[in-house]
């Protein structure tokens, strides 16, 4: 899928907000969805979507996508793209797998 660059500039700054920028989480998703309402928060519920889909709220989902479907769009558009790694960002999916629980 072909974005354009004002909606890539936003889908980056979203993805920015979704993942832990420091400490010992560095690189993985938050372990909360950020503040409903932004950007971040449409792109964590994309991301968990395939990540953990046990953390996804359905009314987050219907809010957001009421504000800017478009946008809602393209960030499951973007978690789709890049599923296969997205379990691993996840640090309960990633201990309940090596468990053997999931």
């Amino acid at each position: 899928m072909e974005y354009s660059d004002q909606l890539e500039q936003r889908l980056l700054l979203a993805l920015d907000g979704a993942i832990a920028q420091r400490g010992k989480n560095k690189g993985m998703l938050k372990a909360k969805c950020p503040p409903m309402g932004t950007d971040a928060a449409v792109m964590w519920q994309a991301l968990m979507y395939y990540a953990n889909p046990y953390k996804v709220s359905l009314f987050s989902l219907v809010f957001h996508g009421m504000a800017d479907d478009s946008f809602k769009d393209a960030c499951f558009a973007f978690a789709a793209e890049r599923a296969s790694v997205l379990p691993n960002l996840d640090r309960d999916r990633v201990a309940l797998t090596k468990m053997g629980a999931w």
